[in-house]
């Protein structure tokens, strides 16, 4: 998984990434499980949205997608981003780790 941008608007962060699913599994994507840490305030996944493409929730093995995720929106006077995203597999013995992306603002 890869962060390619995030943008910070007045209604919504956007977080732009790129996913490659090479795990032998299907895996999932739990974008409701997500959220943002700014300083001490969670921002969760929001409900805006957007013409362009949003992260698929189900990834087979050797798909790869780009894709954005919405957040609420963060203050750009605010400290840096934690941004957590969940994922599990299909197959129970592979227990991933959340993915951690830090950004400074």
């Amino acid at each position: 998984m890869t962060l390619q941008k995030v943008e910070i608007a007045d209604k919504s962060t956007r977080v732009y990434l790129n996913m490659a699913n090479n795990s032998g599994n299907s895996i999932s994507v739990y974008t409701f499980n997500s959220y943002i840490l700014q300083d001490s305030t969670q921002l969760d996944e929001s409900e805006i949205s957007y013409d362009e493409a949003t992260l698929k929730s189900e990834m087979v093995n050797g798909s790869e997608q780009s894709g954005l995720l919405s957040f609420e929106p963060a203050s750009v006077d605010g400290g840096s981003l934690k941004i957590v995203l969940d994922i599990s597999s299909d197959d129970f013995n592979i227990d991933f780790s959340p993915f951690t992306f830090d950004v400074n603002l």
